[in-house]
């Protein structure tokens, strides 16, 4: 799953995404990651690509239909499909909601950072905005602000072996 938006087609981590067969039971299920996943050895026949929709995204061609040939190849007639180096990629697009601004707690290396309540407060009053305080393990969360300043702040935790960060 990508983001529509991002002309380098990077992968979004975090989508739940399942595969399943004519009848509707599941071929196989993951959690996207940064790079692709791959899936081998389906038999001849039709499939559906679903996803749940990430959080803060919409995902613009969701489900995408597709058969397998007699070859094991996927029907080259799927305008989702993407042919690199002789791998078949099917591509689901998704783009950002608007009008959402997205907050989350991530380590030195990009990992999303699990055991912390995160929030965001008025930088004036110190009062928590409405519907923004949520556990770290949620990863990135888009949160509607009206205009003004604001602060995130970790309100607890953090989690084993990380030291509590300043607001910012």
């Amino acid at each position: 799953i990508r983001d529509a938006a991002d002309n380098n087609n990077k992968e979004l981590a975090g989508a739940k995404l399942k595969v399943t067969n004519e009848d509707g039971s599941k071929v196989e299920e993951w959690t996207s990651k940064k790079e692709s996943f791959e899936i081998s050895g389906l038999k001849e026949g039709k499939y559906k690509f679903t996803a749940e929709a990430l959080a803060g995204y919409k995902i613009k061609n969701n489900p995408i239909e597709f058969e397998i040939t007699a070859e094991g190849k996927i029907k080259d007639d799927n305008k989702f499909l993407k042919t690199e180096e002789g791998k078949q990629t099917l591509i689901m697009k998704a783009e950002r909601e608007a009008g959402k601004t997205f907050f989350g707690m991530k380590d030195s290396v990009g990992r999303n950072v699990d055991g912390a309540t995160l929030q965001i407060r008025e930088r004036k009053s110190g009062r928590p905005v409405e519907n923004a305080t949520w556990a770290s393990e949620k990863g990135m969360v888009p949160i509607a602000l009206k205009a003004g300043e604001y602060e995130l702040v970790q309100v607890d935790g953090p989690a084993k072996g990380y030291t509590m960060a300043a607001p910012i």
